[in-house]
């Protein structure tokens, strides 16, 4: 055991934490340490688990937002699935940060393009949506993006409508659909009962 924790000691000095939480896992889940090892361990691993978070704060801040949680995974995996070892309040609230980073960078995507590019908008809400569902006790609201798709939805009303008064029929039931589908894959929003009224007047109903 001594020499394992001098290993994990000297890689994480050595800045190579990953491999240190190897070490420090290996320790204190196989091995049977004495009380000195075993204690000056767990230390270790609130430091190697504080350096990991302050490295992923310092990547989220230059928006490596990807980056910041997959060393936040590795700060986890060492306090959630590690003996003796709990998770401190400085590793849940970067991982918090990093995952509204990534979650807000794909909400600026959509919202630069929503003026010219109408399949890249929901193509990057509904990757925000599905990150936001999966990481709900992070990201706790999807209000944010349930806005965007509101604003979409206008964009494909409006574009349906427009079409509609140029006699474009086919055009404007493309677009009627793709508001439909939306609504559809989305009940939560509560769209407008027209969008069904634009539909039937572009079929000619």
């Amino acid at each position: 055991s001594p020499s394992y924790y001098y290993l994990a000691l000297i890689e994480m000095e050595e800045g190579a934490l990953d491999t240190s939480v190897v070490y420090i896992r290996n320790i204190l889940t196989n091995l049977k340490p004495d009380y000195e090892v075993k204690k000056k361990t767990i230390e270790l691993a609130k430091e190697c688990s504080s350096r990991l978070s302050k490295k992923a704060l310092r990547l989220s801040k230059q928006e490596d937002y990807n980056q910041a949680v997959a060393h936040l995974d590795i700060a986890l995996l060492l306090c959630d699935s590690t003996p003796f070892v709990e998770c401190s309040d400085e590793v849940n609230q970067a991982m918090a940060e990093a995952k509204y980073g990534l979650y807000n960078s794909y909400l600026s995507v959509a919202k630069t393009a929503l003026q010219h590019n109408l399949k890249l908008v929901e193509g990057y809400l509904d990757l925000a949506y599905k990150y936001q569902q999966d990481n709900r006790s992070y990201i706790i609201t999807s209000a944010e993006v349930d806005s965007l798709y509101v604003n979409l939805l206008g964009r494909y009303q409006e574009l349906a409508q427009n079409y509609l008064n140029e006699k474009e029929y086919g055009y404007a039931l493309s677009y009627s659909d793709k508001s439909l589908d939306l609504c559809a894959r989305l009940p939560h929003l509560k769209c407008d009962h027209k969008l069904s009224d634009t539909k039937a007047e572009a079929l000619g109903e």
